[in-house]
């Protein structure tokens, strides 16, 4: 997580619905995002902690991001955890 680049973030808020925000994407058909500016929208969300994330492997993620200039706050469940623990 301290060496890696960071080519985008998945995000969603519904049930069976997702996104991936690209700023790092090495393809003529993607487009990619302006990673500063999308980082800084994000800023917010990600930060608070009053607003609760889920996810895969959040420990890698919260360092990538801390690496990029966001602290990541507010995890409530992280399902390769709750896989280690159940296994």
């Amino acid at each position: 997580p301290l060496t890696c680049g960071l080519v985008g973030i998945s995000v969603s808020w519904e049930e069976g619905r997702g996104y991936f925000l690209p700023f790092g994407v090495q393809s003529d058909t993607e487009v990619n995002l302006p990673k500063g500016e999308t980082l800084d929208l994000l800023r917010p969300i990600l930060e608070n902690a009053e607003i609760k994330k889920c996810g895969l492997n959040l420990k890698y993620d919260l360092g990538v991001l801390r690496t990029h200039g966001v602290e990541m706050k507010g995890i409530a469940f992280d399902s390769m955890l709750a896989s280690y623990v159940i296994n």
